[in-house]
């Protein structure tokens, strides 16, 4: 069974069209490519959120948490903030962090069933 880790990026400071625009791919919304070129992880079902589709992005990934790739992105856009969520519901585990000046700055664990 694959570990399948859902994702939420929301760009709660800065123009979110500057980061979609440096993300997006031929066939997604967020390329992985586009931020470290040769990574082998992907983002599948890319999708904007309904309720705030200017500002968040949901993404799922397998096997495992796109870390590295997350890294990379926020400290492209050090002039903007980021909250970052993942959760995969087999493990039952899941984070959230905030992402200023391209640096976590609060980090908390979620429950998540």
């Amino acid at each position: 069974m694959a570990n399948w880790v859902t994702n939420t990026l929301v760009v709660t400071k800065g123009d979110p069209n500057v980061v979609w625009a440096a993300i997006k791919g031929e066939k997604t919304f967020f390329d992985f490519n586009r931020v470290v070129p040769g990574v082998k992880l992907m983002a599948y079902c890319t999708r904007f959120n309904p309720q705030f589709p200017d500002t968040t992005l949901r993404f799922d990934t397998v096997p495992s948490v796109p870390c590295g790739v997350m890294a990379t992105l926020f400290a492209m856009f050090p002039n903007h903030e980021f909250e970052y969520s993942w959760e995969q519901y087999e493990a039952h585990m899941g984070w959230k962090i905030s992402v200023s000046g391209g640096e976590v700055v609060k980090r908390e664990e979620l429950s998540v069933e």
